[in-house]
């Protein structure tokens, strides 16, 4: 299903004019493959005995700035990982639109930064978001 707009030919959508380029890519969330759901004694999906994903960090680079470590242990915190690496992919560790608003949440708490959901998603590394709050970064 397409969105009339984006659709139809001419209409000037955000498919004609470049628009897309600057909306956030997508992510599928974390999933595991299994041979049978887990069922209750009814029949129904047993959600509590589903496995929970796991989630690898591409690249477990250790921060380098105070900022970079706090954000890490905030992501971490709200990602519900372990670890996160300066390189690792917001979107690719799970991230959506309702943690990042948590993590803004937090960041502006926390640093004092003045960090936005579009922030995070034009800049979703924590070494982007690094050089954005030690001022070597360039804010869009």
């Amino acid at each position: 299903m397409c969105p009339r707009r984006v659709c139809r030919p001419g209409g000037g959508g955000p498919a004609e004019s470049g628009g897309t380029a600057r909306l956030p890519r997508k992510a599928a969330a974390p999933f595991v493959a299994l041979d049978r759901l887990p069922r209750t004694a009814n029949g129904k999906v047993d959600r509590a005995a589903l496995p929970v994903a796991e989630v690898a960090t591409a690249q477990s680079d250790v921060p380098r700035s105070r900022a970079e470590a706090a954000l890490s242990d905030i992501w971490a915190d709200v990602l519900g990982l372990d670890e996160v690496g300066v390189h690792d992919d917001f979107l690719d560790l799970g991230g959506h639109s309702l943690l990042a608003v948590r993590i803004t949440n937090r960041v502006r708490d926390e640093l004092g930064f003045p960090l936005t959901v579009r922030g995070l998603f034009e800049h979703p590394t924590i070494e982007e978001l690094g050089r954005l709050i030690d001022g070597t970064g360039e804010e869009n």
